[in-house]
Parts: C-alpha cells; sequence; structure tokens
C-alpha cells in the first residue's frame, strides 16, 4: 500500500478486507487485538491520507458466529475532497459465498443534492410530546463507538421529530417564510417612506 501509494496522486480508492481493526471496539469476543497491527494500519492511513467512506449497514463485517470484526472498509484519499465527487458505502450482511460482509459503494456527483438538509425548531422542545419522543430513540440499542451509537440515534430519532412537527406544527417553514417576506417589504417601504407611522407600528408587530 505504502509503495503504490506514492505513486498515486489522483483520487483513490481501497475497498476490501484489511485484516485489521482500527479500533478496540471494532472486535467482540476472541483473542485480545494486538496494538501493533492497529497502530501499523492507522500508521499507514495517515501516511496515505486516507479516510473512510461514510457508511450506513453492517457495523461488524466478518464473524464466525462467535467472534466479532470489522475488518472490511472502503477508503478513500485526500484527493477526493478536491474531486468533483463523493461516495457512500452500504456494508451488507454476509452471503453464502464468504463469512465477509459485502461492501457496495455508490458515487454521487458533488453538487447533487441527495436530500433537504433536517432543521431543529426550538418550539419541538415545548410540547409535551417532545421527551417521549426523543427517550424513545434514545432506549433503541446500537452496536459500536459511542460516535457511532450517537449517529445511529439521532438518525432514528430524526423521522419521529419530522412526525411531530408534521402533525403539530404543520407548515410551519412555509409561514415563517410569508411572515419574514412580509416583514422585508414592510422595511423596504419604511425606508422609502420613514415617517410614515403605519409602516413603523407594522414593523414593529411582524418582528
Amino acid at each position: 500500500m505504502l509503495e503504490l501509494g506514492d505513486l498515486i496522486d489522483s483520487t483513490w480508492l481501497l475497498l476490501g478486507d484489511f485484516n485489521s481493526i482500527k479500533n478496540p471496539d471494532e472486535k467482540l469476543n476472541g483473542a485480545p487485538f494486538t496494538s501493533k497491527s492497529v497502530e501499523e494500519f492507522h500508521d499507514t492511513c495517515a501516511y496515505l491520507g486516507l479516510s473512510e467512506v461514510q457508511s450506513s449497514g453492517c457495523y461488524f463485517t466478518w464473524t464466525n458466529n462467535t467472534i466479532w470484526c470489522r475488518l472490511d472498509r472502503a477508503l478513500i484519499n485526500s484527493a477526493w475532497s478536491h474531486s468533483n465527487w463523493r461516495c457512500s458505502a452500504d456494508i451488507l450482511v454476509p452471503g453464502n459465498v464468504s463469512d465477509h460482509s459485502p461492501i457496495v459503494v455508490s458515487f454521487f456527483e458533488q453538487n447533487l443534492v441527495l436530500s433537504k438538509p433536517f432543521k431543529f425548531f426550538n418550539m419541538w422542545a415545548l410540547h409535551p410530546d417532545f421527551l417521549h419522543t426523543v427517550q424513545a430513540a434514545w432506549n433503541l440499542n446500537f452496536w459500536g463507538k459511542a460516535q457511532f451509537i450517537l449517529c445511529k440515534k439521532l438518525k432514528a430519532l430524526k423521522p419521529s421529530l419530522k412526525e411531530l412537527n408534521n402533525f403539530h406544527f404543520s407548515h410551519i417553514s412555509s409561514r415563517d417564510k410569508q411572515v419574514k417576506t412580509a416583514l422585508k417589504n414592510t422595511q423596504i417601504r419604511l425606508h422609502v417612506d420613514p415617517l410614515n407611522s403605519p409602516y413603523v407600528k407594522s414593523q414593529r408587530a411582524q418582528s
């Protein structure tokens, strides 16, 4: 990997079984992992500027039904951040051919909008069902390191909050946009005619 990486200055994707974990929580049961192999893997990735592709699906990629390990992964080099492409990996469950998980990598154009960004509204926290909604997602069990578990719980909470918003605060974004537009129009009229008292009162009421 080191010899090949020194020859590559363009985008580079590495996919497969690296036969080593990167963190202690990537192995369950079996003999203790050796810190040397983990350090070598970390040092190699750091030297080549490799980072993991954002993934979903299975956390552990190999098992003999007694030991679970995350050995398979998709890595990209730093040149990807300067390219017009982004990618994501879907880690599937092992099949009949191998005891390793297949990894499917999808590529997207950098300017392609996959989904609308999630927005949190402070008014949700005032609703009597808010704490119950959050608690239900936080009681779900996930395996993995703390950051992975947090991301999975937040992802599980997202549709519940959207449902809470649609049921109790429907179209709040559009209504907020309408009010902001009305305020902006009033401010424009006020700048044109600053001595007009009705515009002053209207601006104070809308703000």
